[in-house]
């Protein structure tokens, strides 16, 4: 039995939505002091993503570079990318 992608996107949706509403209620009995903790940690690991993700990106980028540089690769327009993907996932 296969989903569309819409029904496993609202299942996901809502598991999710429904895992947040926990740690919401949580963190918001615990004290101010413990709050301004989490925030503070979440703030220094968001900064580390962020970081991380953009040196990751900017290696991906460069590899797709210096492929269309080298010839290794071909440029492909959107509407041929989509009409590839459409038959793909609809045959």
């Amino acid at each position: 039995m296969f989903f569309k992608c819409s029904e496993c996107l609202n299942f996901i949706e809502r598991f999710w939505m429904s895992k947040l509403e926990k740690i919401q209620e949580e963190i918001l009995s615990l004290s101010t002091e413990e709050r301004e903790l989490i925030s503070i940690f979440l703030k220094s690991a968001q900064d580390n993503m962020e970081a991380d993700y953009t040196q990751a990106w900017n290696k991906e980028l460069q590899r797709r570079i210096d492929e269309l540089d080298n010839g290794k690769a071909d440029l492909v327009s959107s509407e041929s990318a989509v009409a590839e993907i459409r038959k793909k996932l609809f045959k």
